[in-house]
């Protein structure tokens, strides 16, 4: 496989849940060019991820309105240049699944439990439990992309920039990602 689009394009705690899936998913396909489609304001979290190659943004909040048709296409565009051999939509909403289409992906697996009716666009679909942890799921994508889940996940976390006027006592923050 030589190209993997991941789409999970928001939210925070979302896209910090699908991390230890594509490192997995790295992990399977290391020579893979893997692209993950995010908005804009969330891109500082794969800043430094060795397990990304590319980011292309979603500017979501540019498609509101009545131009949203005309203001879409150009991303549109962009968009169906991808071609990826395998998109993987980790949101499972209609949305989600009509840009892992549109992507031109030869393939594209989804969760059981996607909404909207994102599963007609599915070329496969692992069957998960809703009732799990996002991260539970979304590992079960992964395994369907080739992935081999084990005991220890790798959780690729940016090292953040400092803040203006931060205390530094105590001099960490602590980020589960399998909290919810």
């Amino acid at each position: 496989m030589e190209s993997i689009l991941i789409i999970k394009p928001s939210s925070l705690g979302d896209i910090v849940h699908t991390l230890p899936a594509v490192a997995a998913i790295r992990d399977a396909h290391p020579q893979a060019t893997i692209t993950w489609v995010m908005n804009p304001e969330f891109t500082p979290l794969l800043r430094g991820n060795s397990d990304v190659n590319h980011i292309h943004i979603f500017p979501r909040r540019e498609f509101s309105g009545l131009g949203t048709p005309v203001s879409m296409m150009p991303w549109l565009k962009e968009t169906r240049k991808l071609r990826p051999d395998l998109a993987l939509d980790f949101q499972g909403l209609l949305r989600s699944a009509f840009i892992a289409r549109v992507s031109g992906a030869k393939q594209v697996y989804g969760m059981s439990d996607g909404r909207e009716g994102s599963r007609f666009f599915y070329s496969r679909t692992a069957k998960v439990n809703r009732h799990e942890h996002a991260v539970e799921r979304y590992l079960k994508l992964a395994e369907m992309a080739g992935a081999q889940i084990g005991d220890a996940l790798r959780c690729p976390l940016p090292t953040g920039d400092p803040l203006p006027r931060f205390d530094e006592f105590p001099p960490f923050i602590l980020l589960h990602p399998f909290a919810r």
